[in-house]
């Protein structure tokens, strides 16, 4: 499984003088589409989401 760490260095690498604020907002919404599609959210996270 594919971690939020690793979903934010993909951004990163992507675009390296994105703002913090600017990846904080990408990697929610990126686990909001995992938790959309799967229907299977991860408890622990979760609590970190919002």
């Amino acid at each position: 499984m594919t971690t939020l760490f690793e979903v934010a260095k993909n951004f990163l690498d992507r675009e390296p003088s994105m703002s913090l604020k600017k990846l904080q907002k990408l990697c929610w919404y990126a686990y909001s589409w995992f938790i959309a599609l799967n229907n299977e959210p991860d408890e622990e996270n979760l609590a970190l989401l919002f």
